[in-house]
């Protein structure tokens, strides 16, 4: 089965931000796709990375001032460390949530912003994640 994910790139006068990291980049080296743990579940298979899909537009990972994730599963954090500098933000309740083998899911040195609720991400109302506690996480723009 394709399976898709999708990162979002956001121009604002501050600076790009980011939301989500998509699966690893790592994947795309992969010829048959990273193979599932559970035989069940889907293949996972990038045919292009984001590394690549930035540059065609110009940006380096160094351009990106701040990054949000939806949720800690591998399909949308697989690229952070790509953004050692970047701010992340990210929900406090998901930060916490253990990977495999009870691992952080993030470097400890990575900055990060851990939320507790909404947040207006330039302080101007253009981007702001809203807290959707028991679903994902949602990010509105608006201008």
């Amino acid at each position: 089965m394709d399976f898709v994910d999708n990162c979002y790139l956001i121009k604002h006068t501050q600076g790009w931000f980011l939301w989500d990291t998509g699966v690893s980049d790592a994947v795309a080296a992969m010829p048959d796709g990273l193979a599932p743990a559970d035989p069940k579940a889907v293949f996972w298979r990038r045919p292009k990375t984001l590394a690549s899909q930035l540059d065609q537009l110009g940006v380096k990972p160094s351009d990106v001032k701040a990054m949000a994730i939806s949720h800690t599963h591998p399909d949308h954090i697989g690229n952070v460390e790509m953004f050692p500098a970047t701010m992340l933000y990210v929900q406090k309740a998901e930060y916490e949530w253990p990977g495999v083998n009870n691992q952080p899911r993030f470097k400890p040195e990575h900055p990060v912003t851990r939320l507790e609720g909404d947040r207006d991400v330039f302080g101007d109302g253009s981007v702001t994640i809203l807290s959707t506690p028991g679903t994902r996480p949602v990010i509105n723009r608006y201008w």
